[in-house]
């Protein structure tokens, strides 16, 4: 063996208790380290940066565990190498004495043997103790690779999701985005058509005044006015016609709102906040829309209905002057 001789500030074998109750205290906190990883892993959301700390902690105890396994190892050569020395000692003696010391020297053998014997039981306790231990540390080793690789494979599966809900954000986002500006370009589009209606309000209104005005002063026999029948309004609907479509117009806005409350109610159910509030405001806007058409169609009717009775005035005008 090529292990030297201990001295007195080795004291190696002194030390072999401390080292195997050292080996022992390892033994449990790499188990109880090895169950908390065992736990953390099966956790839906485990504490990556935990497990990464236990990790660590269980090869830095591996790595302590290995040098006092060294240690015992050396222990048991140093144990060895006293047996050979007490062997060759005790040859020695017998070659000395001769056959007059021979029944003392078989006395001594004995109890040296009987040393040694004792000395070869320990080493071999030892050294299944070793054994033992490198087994476990072995199968700890296993875990921790398993455990390793799981946490790997749960990182790769978290940046994977995170990268699906970056590219549905960034979807929906163009998609909002698209909306705004298609509604944005529609209420301008209102708001000048909207400008237009005040307009022709006013204009109405003048004229209707005009009318009135013209009524209280008698104007039946001031001048006829000429009017070509191409610029007149279109005469009024029936009232069938009108009936039918205002009936119409009901169903088509009652199918219109039924879609709006589905879709929207679709969108709050996958969580789409922002695309429920875009569709709730183009709601809002289409109410306001038929509010206007309605609002246009009762100027035109308001229109009609007074070029109509001008127009009917002058006939009966016509007809007394004849």
């Amino acid at each position: 063996s090529n292990v030297p001789a201990p001295t007195a500030d080795d004291n190696l074998i002194a030390k072999g208790p401390q080292v195997k109750s050292n080996i022992a205290l390892i033994k449990e906190k790499k188990q109880k380290i090895l169950t908390t990883l065992q736990g953390l892993s099966k956790m839906e959301n485990p504490d990556k940066e935990m497990m990464g700390k236990l990790v660590a902690a269980f090869d830095s105890i591996s790595a302590q565990e290995h040098e006092y396994m060294e240690i015992l190892t050396n222990i048991a050569e140093i144990h060895g190498k006293a047996t050979e020395d007490v062997a060759i000692e005790i040859k020695e003696i017998i070659e000395k004495k001769g056959k007059g010391a021979a029944s003392n020297a078989t006395n001594e053998k004995k109890e040296e043997e009987q040393s040694e014997e004792d000395i070869n039981k320990e080493i071999s306790s030892t050294l299944r103790e070793i054994s033992e231990m490198q087994t476990a540390a072995l199968a700890a080793s296993m875990v921790n690779e398993q455990l390793v690789a799981k946490l790997s494979l749960s990182k790769s599966k978290h940046l994977a999701m995170k990268q699906a809900r970056d590219d549905v954000t960034a979807v929906q986002s163009e998609t909002a985005r698209v909306v705004l500006e298609e509604r944005e370009k529609a209420m301008k589009e209102v708001m000048i058509e909207k400008q237009a209606m005040e307009k022709k309000k006013k204009e109405l209104e003048k004229l209707r005044k005009t009318v009135v005005k013209k009524e209280c002063e008698g104007e039946e026999e001031g001048p006829e006015i000429e009017m070509d029948e191409s610029e007149r309004i279109p005469p009024l609907r029936s009232k069938e016609e009108e009936r039918k479509q205002k009936q119409a117009d009901e169903e088509r806005q009652k199918t219109l709102e039924e879609e709006e409350q589905r879709f929207e109610r679709e969108s709050m159910q996958r969580g789409n906040v922002r695309t429920a509030s875009i569709n709730r405001s183009e709601r809002n806007w289409r109410r306001w829309t038929r509010e206007r058409r309605g609002c246009r169609r009762y100027v035109e009717s308001s229109l009609e209905s007074l070029s109509n009775k001008r127009i009917r005035r002058r006939k009966e005008r016509r007809s007394r002057r004849k």
